[in-house]
């Protein structure tokens, strides 16, 4: 009696019971807490009413007293010890200071269940998860990904160090199996944002080999004619204009995978190794393009001469166009 009204502690000894916590999603499961309170308020009852095993005794005597015809109806009636034991004043002050001390500890296991659904509450472990489509739609930097991942990584990793047993008066609470749904919750949202993140970063990864790709082919073009000329040059202003803008969008993708390493998330080891290699094939577009430049020299002089007969020769025959139309009119 006394181990349940709360000086388990100052006896050091171990709980009595221990009860097994469960959740359903982001609801606690307290079905075994309450069976073990229906269970501890009849083990109560029963002990009192255990009196009516204890017959009294006939006076002078050590036998039992035999049962006795009930006067109100045809049943028979036993003399025990239970309506002493069930009136005694200092047995029902010890009954009161139980309950009392039962429906307390209960009353704090309750709470300590309880104080589980935050991490939903603040979290939404288990919300859904549509918001990370208009996450996709706006395209947010880096940074971003590597907030949210950091605060679910950090909530599971802090769970892992979380003692999962805990002691309250006479019951000790194992919450082993919230605390890894808990932390299970919190992965996945990491896998969810990681995802998202290798989308975007992986097409932005094929844009710029595509970019890239597509500069140097042109580049190839022979400038055998003027048109062509013109093209070769307007390619190779092209991959200058750009190539400040185009090491930001390196950068922003090496960063991007370098996110999705860093916390684990999937990707393929070919996504970054052609990521590494994105830095290097740009400056050797670059390079093949001020080379490009600098060996058309004597291509753009011979076309710039022949640009300059071709104006003369336009001027001249307009001259004699507009001398033909003058005579007529005369």
């Amino acid at each position: 009696m006394w181990y349940v009204i709360g000086f388990a502690g100052v006896m050091g000894r171990p709980p009595l019971l221990r009860v097994k916590a469960d959740c359903n999603g982001p609801d606690i499961d307290d079905q075994a807490l309450q069976s073990v309170f229906r269970l501890i308020s009849k083990l109560l009852k029963n002990t009192i009413h255990s009196a009516n095993s204890f017959v009294r005794w006939m006076d002078g005597t050590c036998r039992p007293i035999p049962k006795q015809q009930n006067s109100e109806d045809e049943s028979q009636q036993m003399f025990t010890f239970y309506k002493d034991v069930k009136d005694n004043p200092a047995l029902i002050e010890m009954t009161i200071n139980i309950q009392n001390s039962i429906q307390k500890i209960f009353s704090i296991i309750d709470k300590f269940l309880r104080h589980w659904k935050r991490y939903d509450d603040r979290w939404k472990l288990w919300g859904p998860r549509n918001d990370l489509e208009k996450v996709k739609e706006k395209r947010p930097p880096f940074t971003y990904f590597d907030h949210h991942i950091c605060i679910y990584r950090g909530l599971a990793e802090t769970l892992a160090a979380y003692p999962p047993e805990k002691d309250i008066g006479f019951v000790r609470i194992d919450s082993t199996s919230i605390v890894s749904a808990i932390r299970a919750q919190a992965m996945d949202w990491v896998a969810s944002y990681g995802d998202v993140l290798r989308q975007l970063a992986f097409k932005d990864l094929s844009k710029l080999q595509s970019e890239i790709t597509e500069h140097g082919d042109h580049l190839q073009t022979l400038p055998d004619s003027l048109d062509n000329l013109k093209f070769v040059l307007s390619v190779i202003s092209k991959i200058l204009a750009e190539s400040m803008d185009v090491e930001l969008r390196i950068q922003d993708v090496r960063e991007r995978y370098r996110t999705l390493t860093l916390h684990g998330c999937a990707h393929e080891q070919k996504e970054l190794d052609d990521v590494n290699e994105l830095p290097e094939r740009w400056r050797v577009l670059k390079d093949a393009a001020l080379t490009k430049d600098a060996r058309m020299v004597r291509v753009k002089e011979r076309f710039a001469i022949v640009t300059s007969e071709q104006v003369e020769e336009f001027a001249r025959s307009e001259e004699r166009r507009v001398g033909k139309e003058c005579r007529s009119r005369w």
